[in-house]
């Protein structure tokens, strides 16, 4: 991607339209497991995209006693730069092209869900396979959050 400018997230736009990328993961099987997610949005004042990250560990034993505990273990706020923001629209691109290629019935699978806040634009992709989440850790990578 060439541009020097993305627009779609809604900068200069008093924070009203963002962007939520959240993964659950299935470490415990049909009881799924950590769940890590993403809010990105414009910081009008500062003519910036910012990132919000964090990280919910789950301990697999409770879950399947049913006693469900879990501790936010990763809260992190970044500033993405061009390179970070062209990283996110390259995932949302993946993810589509993902959620069209696959048809998975399964109870055993990790969640990736791509929403935005007036929910004009949503992805929600069941998938057990490799290739999504080798996406979603390249996205982790380059926004240097792995």
């Amino acid at each position: 991607m060439d541009s020097e400018e993305n627009t779609y997230l809604g900068l200069f736009a008093l924070d009203f339209n963002n962007l939520s990328i959240t993964t659950k993961f299935s470490e415990c099987g049909e009881w799924g497991g950590h769940v890590e997610g993403m809010k990105i949005y414009s910081e009008v004042y500062s003519k910036s995209f910012k990132l919000d990250y964090y990280k919910i560990d789950y301990d697999c034993k409770q879950i399947m006693q049913n006693l469900i505990s879990s501790d936010t273990i990763i809260k992190k706020t970044i500033n993405l730069d061009t390179k970070q923001q062209n990283a996110v629209i390259s995932y949302l691109k993946q993810s589509t092209a993902q959620k069209m290629r696959v048809w998975n019935i399964s109870h055993s699978a990790n969640h990736y869900i791509v929403n935005n806040q007036d929910s004009t634009f949503f992805i929600s992709l069941h998938d057990a396979s490799e290739e999504s989440l080798k996406n979603y850790n390249n996205l982790l990578s380059k926004l240097n959050l792995k």
